[in-house]
């Protein structure tokens, strides 16, 4: 994922303040938020592709998105390729297309946040998409489709494709009070539905609405607190008909996953779960820590990572006891 070594926490946004927010316009919209672009830009369409020590040619998803893109001629695309990488690259895209290099490595969280601010005024839906993607050729023919059923359903915040890691399905996921089921098939989803980034296309009204995307979730975490929020305010989110094969670094572990990112993994985790969570799932993590320790503990190649996932069990522990007084 875009900005994996860099391991600065970042301070939380009070929960209070986004929950409060997220309430108002809930579920049966039917009528437009105010400030969305004129209706013959309700199809339009932003792309975001983040790139972290990866350059566009090297990029599963540049490649498949270009190829994508060839299916569409009507200019209602845009892309932006977002580039954390240390070294900015020297190439030339094609028309539409706007290259943006980032050698701070604000992670995913800068490179939404300033998509965003383009999208705004000029785009209806923005379109996240990490490096690592594969995109069928026809995935933004089914994609504006859908787009343009969902034009009168101002309940649906989100279209989101089945995600494939080989044969597994990682998102999207129904949730539920310390655990998540797969959603293997296309339609509406039913109750809280999370996702992961890569692939998932967001109503720009939806974002606007939240105030943007999350300051406390740099890089780990945003969309696990982005479709938390978008169902606490009622919004829905609809399962694609596309299928999209994306290699999920933090799966691979400890192979991609350094101690630094690892770090940053389990502080957005634990500040997600105690932040927005139902106060139920905190015991869960404590529980899920301990596992993990154990684990690692046991394991040579997981054993540097032990150190780490002991001070956040302590944490927790903690976290819980402060809880009951």
């Amino acid at each position: 994922m875009p900005g994996a070594e860099k391991g600065t926490r970042r301070p939380i946004r009070g929960c209070g303040d986004v929950v409060a927010e997220t309430r108002n316009g809930g579920a049966g919209r039917t009528t437009p938020p105010p400030g969305i672009p004129s209706s013959e830009n309700c199809a339009s369409l932003l792309v975001v592709t983040v790139l972290y020590r990866c350059s566009p040619e090297a990029s599963a998803s540049v490649r498949t998105l270009a190829r994508a893109l060839s299916r569409i001629d009507d200019g209602s695309i845009s892309v932006l390729v977002y580039d954390n990488s240390s070294v900015p690259w020297a190439g030339v895209l094609p028309n539409r297309w706007q290259y943006l290099h980032d050698a701070a490595n604000g992670g995913i969280l800068a490179a939404y946040s300033r998509a965003l601010a383009m999208a705004r005024g000029s785009s209806c839906w923005l379109l996240l998409l990490d490096q690592d993607s594969e995109l069928s050729e026809d995935f933004l023919v089914v994609l504006k489709r859908e787009i343009a059923d969902a034009a009168l359903h101002w309940e649906i915040a989100a279209i989101v494709p089945v995600v494939k890691d080989g044969r597994a399905i990682i998102s999207p996921r129904r949730v539920f009070p310390g655990w998540t089921v797969p959603i293997p098939g296309p339609g509406p989803g039913r109750g809280e539905i999370t996702a992961i980034n890569s692939g998932a296309a967001i109503r720009v009204s939806e974002l606007k609405r939240l105030g943007g995307f999350n300051s406390a979730f740099w890089l780990d975490y945003q969309d696990y607190w982005l479709f938390h929020a978008l169902a606490q305010g009622g919004g829905r989110v609809l399962v694609s008909r596309n299928v999209l094969h994306h290699r999920l670094s933090v799966l691979d572990y400890p192979g991609s996953v350094s101690v630094t990112r690892y770090a940053n993994i389990l502080d957005a985790e634990m500040r997600f779960v105690n932040g927005y969570r139902p106060w139920l799932e905190r015991p869960v993590l404590l529980l899920r820590l301990a596992c993990r320790l154990f684990r690692q503990r046991r394991s040579a190649t997981l054993s540097a990572f032990a150190p780490l996932t002991r001070t956040a069990l302590l944490t927790q522990v903690n976290i819980l006891v402060r809880g009951r007084r």
